[in-house]
Formats: structure tokens, C-alpha cells, sequence
């Protein structure tokens, strides 16, 4: 199950725009960086529970008979700037003209990133 390099940004409200010629998808957000200090894990992210039914179906038709993998949350920094949009443009001004903010986000960012993961992991191994 992937919805594409970068799901996390997805889960946190960037629109998806999915490429067929390049069989990949692209993550668009457009968040101030104050946003993005303050976002929670959202259980009712429509792309979040996508991905938990996906997870639920695998786990009950493999019936422990296979190894489910899950979907690319990719990584705190690449998800804030896509998340910032204009990716990598944005975030790379913020880095130089407003660093201490950054830290805060990419923490906030790389703490969400671990929630969603546990999450998934419980999803997928659950009996």
C-alpha cells in the first residue's frame, strides 16, 4: 500500500497530484510554517483512513501468510517542504531566514512521522 514518496504529507493536508506517465505521485502544500508547528495526528484524514482500510484488507486476506509492507512516510525534512510548497524553494528560505522556527517544525514534524508509523504497524499486526 503507497500512496507515493512522501504519504505523511498527505496524512498533514497536502493535496495529491498523481502523475500516470511518471507512475508516481506528487505532494502539494502551501502551510505557513506557524500551521505546520501546530498539526496534530488526524485520525479522520481522508488519505489516513485510505490507508488504514488498505492495511485492514491485507491483514485479513493474507491471514499472517504474508509480509505486509506499508506505505512511504519519507522523512521529517522532505515532508516539511513539501508541506511548505514550492518544494524545495520555501523551505530552503526558511532554513537561512528563520532556523530556530524550522527545528520546531521538523521536530514536530519527525515526532508526527513516528505516530503515524506506530499506528501502522499496529494496524497491520493486529490479530
Amino acid at each position: 500500500m503507497n500512496l507515493g514518496p512522501g504519504s505523511l504529507a498527505a496524512y498533514l493536508g497536502a493535496e495529491i497530484k498523481f502523475d500516470p506517465r511518471a507512475n508516481t505521485s506528487w505532494f502539494l502544500g502551501d502551510f505557513s510554517l506557524k500551521a505546520l508547528e501546530d498539526k496534530e495526528f488526524d485520525l479522520e484524514n481522508e488519505w489516513w483512513r485510505y490507508t488504514c482500510r488498505a492495511y485492514e484488507t491485507a491483514r485479513e486476506t493474507c491471514k499472517g501468510e504474508a509480509i505486509i509492507g506499508f506505505t512511504d512516510l519519507l522523512d521529517a525534512v522532505t515532508v516539511t517542504g513539501q508541506l511548505r510548497g514550492n518544494f524545495p524553494t520555501n523551505l530552503l528560505r526558511d532554513m537561512f531566514t528563520k532556523r530556530e522556527r524550522v527545528k520546531r517544525v521538523f521536530k514536530r514534524i519527525h515526532d508526527l512521522l513516528f505516530e503515524y508509523y506506530e499506528e501502522s504497524c499496529r494496524i497491520i499486526t493486529e490479530s
